[in-house]
């Protein structure tokens, strides 16, 4: 038999047929197996960031009323207004340990030094109230409020972090390639925390 009709008799037998239905059973496979894949990675990265976020706002929650709780003890010892139940001050700091308990967890590291950072300030604090020193007291309500900035900047940053890695999985690729081109960000950040308080100040000078 010649190469030709050999040829021409291995295309037409039932081979080619075997080998097109195992072909194709492999490449359905191989999309099917990478859009499960996709879909696996969106929805786990969505889970990821709904539960970081949901540490972030139990964050904002504890540092907020830490430093309203210490400002009404501040002025309790300064004589300013009645001293305040100990037992909402051990609230307060109890919902603070827990957020700085779990900050190995659902904290990336900008967030963890902004946190422990703030509670080496806190820890002054209560010691300035212990000795109810006034100078030293002022003094630590503003190395607070400043370490609050800190730790509400940090959860800003690593927000928008999170916010610009769900766009990449979510934004359809021609608005990805076309933000590119323009330098323009994937997601608009906002204001920080910190800058939002300058600017409150220097609104209050003014007036």
């Amino acid at each position: 038999m010649s190469t030709a009709a050999a040829t021409t008799s291995w295309f037409s037998s039932p081979l080619i047929g075997v080998v097109g239905t195992l072909l194709g059973a492999t490449v359905g496979s191989w999309l099917t197996a990478g859009r499960d894949r996709r879909r696996y990675g969106r929805e786990l990265l969505t889970s990821v960031i709904d539960r970081r976020t949901t540490y972030r706002g139990d964050v904002c929650n504890a540092v907020d009323f830490l430093i309203v709780a210490y400002a009404n003890a501040d002025d309790a010892v300064l004589g300013r207004r009645t001293a305040m139940a100990a037992e909402r001050l051990d609230g307060v700091e109890e919902r603070w340990r827990e957020v700085l308990t779990r900050r190995y967890v659902y904290a990336e590291p900008g967030l963890q030094e902004a946190m422990v950072a703030f509670d080496i300030v806190r820890e002054a604090a209560v010691r300035a109230v212990t000795h109810k020193d006034e100078p030293s007291i002022l003094l630590s309500r503003q190395r607070l409020d400043a370490a609050r900035f800190g730790v509400l900047d940090a959860v800003q940053l690593g927000g928008q972090e999170l916010n610009e890695e769900l766009a990449r999985q979510l934004m359809p690729a021609r608005e990805r390639l076309w933000r590119a081109l323009l330098r323009r960000p994937l997601v608009e950040p906002a204001p920080l925390p910190s800058e939002l308080g300058e600017a409150a100040q220097r609104a209050s000078s003014e007036r």
